[in-house]
């Protein structure tokens, strides 16, 4: 009987022992980098299998006929979409999203190099569920990705860098530069924000500021406004 029970108390103790291992285990799973600011020129990663810095080709936007654009001086940046991605940082600092699930806003102005979109409470709320459920990670960021189509003059002018002001929900604001190369006719910017948690009442992230080149014409650097507005819980 002693025997018996000693056993009893060993296998016991061998369950509790892989419960307090396997616990963890799954949570880490789940788990991702803590963050209170916005995260800007980390590697994206594609859970639903590419790895990239911009969106997966199937997502990006038809090329525009360059012939309606008309730039007599200098550069125009004309945004095309606004693609918007639940995700989260990894521990490496890159940033996980899911192709699949994600919202996409088109331009409402021809050739506007600025956009503003309102995600319903609803739309909101499906996106979390959605990445939940299909990567098995809580979505700690809002992954938004600007899509740029770069026009210049043929005065010798191109593009240099674009410059915002990251506005998180709550008020944060980090300065972000991002060089492009003087060949360049089409950007992507991905930037993440941290997503308030819980939060059902409407709010705003923001990467405001400017496309700046160098004017061919003018002989010196040129800018113009660029930049989106996103409203989740609209």
């Amino acid at each position: 009987m002693k025997k018996y029970i000693r056993h009893l108390f060993s296998l016991l103790m061998a369950v509790c022992m892989m419960g307090s291992i396997i616990i963890p285990s799954a949570q880490a799973a789940n788990a991702g980098k803590s963050v209170d600011a916005p995260v800007a020129g980390a590697a994206c990663i594609d859970l639903d299998g590419q790895i990239s810095n911009i969106v997966p080709k199937e997502n990006m936007p038809e090329n525009q006929d360059m012939s309606r654009i008309i730039v007599n001086r200098g550069m125009r940046a004309v945004l095309t979409d606004v693609f918007v991605f639940p995700a989260i940082v990894d521990s490496d600092g890159s940033i996980k999203y899911a192709s699949s699930i994600g919202y996409r806003a088109s331009s409402q102005y021809p050739d506007s190099p600025t956009a503003f979109v309102n995600i319903s409470s609803a739309q909101t709320s499906s996106l979390i569920s959605q990445f939940k459920a299909g990567t098995n990670y809580v979505p700690t960021v809002w992954l938004i990705i600007p899509c740029y189509n770069l026009y210049k003059a043929g005065d010798g002018s191109y593009p240099t860098y674009f410059q915002f002001d990251l506005t998180a929900a709550d008020g944060t604001v980090t300065p972000y530069k991002v060089s492009v190369s003087k060949s360049a006719t089409a950007v992507n910017i991905p930037v993440a924000f941290p997503i308030p948690q819980g939060e059902t009442a409407k709010y705003t992230v923001s990467m405001w500021g400017g496309f700046y080149y160098y004017n061919g014409s003018a002989h010196g650097e040129g800018s113009s406004m660029a930049g989106v507005k996103v409203n989740f819980n609209a």
